[in-house]
């Protein structure tokens, strides 16, 4: 039988999770419930092992000492960490596959002329190289009339002309007013006075590109 060194089989276990990683994971498609239901299960079993351990094994004795206040609160808090991540992975492993459907309507109103969309942009001190990176992605939006804003509530000066570069609008205010309700609110007012008006709005975080 092979024996391995304290070190090599204490990284056993995460090279085989590697390795598991680099050769299974990409041949199991995303899309199906099943594989991702098997896999987020695995990992909340793993997980929950772990809480497991870690209040059987490692904990001193209940008390009102500092050592068993410490103990106990810090395994706590993971515990509440793997519940917390539990209730993600419920979330996760459900999926519903819709590009089918999305294409089949993507015109929808060919009948017809097709409305306006405005795409807001909200933010507040998040920096250029995050920015840029939603602006490009909202501009490339297929959609044949389509505008494009951001919404600065932090009253930016390099960030209207960032705009003005990107051929974007800018729209900002002179408070900060129930914070990003209130600036979305804002733009919505100024653009509702507009000749053309957005008869749909969708809105971004600014760290949120979109890919369509």
């Amino acid at each position: 039988m092979l024996l391995l060194s304290p070190l090599l089989a204490a990284l056993a276990g995460a090279a085989l999770i590697i390795g598991l990683r680099l050769t299974v994971l990409p041949l199991l498609n995303p899309s199906r419930w099943y594989w991702r239901t098997l896999l987020l299960g695995l990992a909340a079993i793993l997980s929950w092992r772990y809480v497991i351990w870690r209040f059987t094994e490692t904990l001193v004795p209940l008390d009102w000492t500092a050592d068993a206040l410490v103990s106990w609160g810090f395994a706590a808090l993971e515990g509440l960490t793997v519940l917390s991540s539990s209730i993600a992975f419920v979330i996760l492993s459900r999926v519903k596959e819709r590009t089918a459907e999305a294409d089949e309507h993507a015109e929808w109103w060919s009948s017809g002329e097709a409305p306006n969309v405005d795409i807001f942009i909200t933010t507040y001190n998040e920096s250029l190289e995050i920015l840029e990176r939603t602006i490009i992605g909202a501009k490339a939006v297929r959609f044949p009339k389509l505008r494009v804003f951001v919404l600065d509530d932090g009253r930016r000066d390099w960030l209207r002309q960032a705009c003005e570069r990107h051929s974007v609008g800018y729209i900002a205010r002179s408070d900060n007013a129930h914070a990003k309700a209130g600036n979305i609110n804002h733009a919505l007012a100024a653009r509702v006075q507009d000749p053309d008006r957005p008869d749909f709005v969708a809105i971004l975080d600014a760290d949120f590109v979109p890919h369509v």
